[in-house]
């Protein structure tokens, strides 16, 4: 007999995590060390011919989609 529970799948988890985490005053605490990391990686690579600046909003969307904004997979 099916007890009408469906369990979600790991993606599914994942993505109720990242939906989730926006409203978490705790994800914004790692805002000021993701912006001093980028700024140290754009001053360090400012010279190199063809480098373009990395915006620290992209790097914290690509760590978000990473550690799934802290799912605990």
């Amino acid at each position: 007999m099916a007890s009408g529970i469906t369990e979600q799948s790991g993606f599914e988890r994942w993505q109720k995590g990242l939906a989730a985490a926006q409203d978490h005053a705790e994800w914004h605490g790692w805002d000021a060390d993701i912006q001093l990391t980028v700024e140290a990686y754009n001053c360090h690579l400012a010279g190199t011919s063809d480098y373009r600046q990395l915006d620290w909003r992209l790097v914290k969307a690509m760590l978000w989609v990473e550690t799934g904004a802290g799912s605990s997979e």
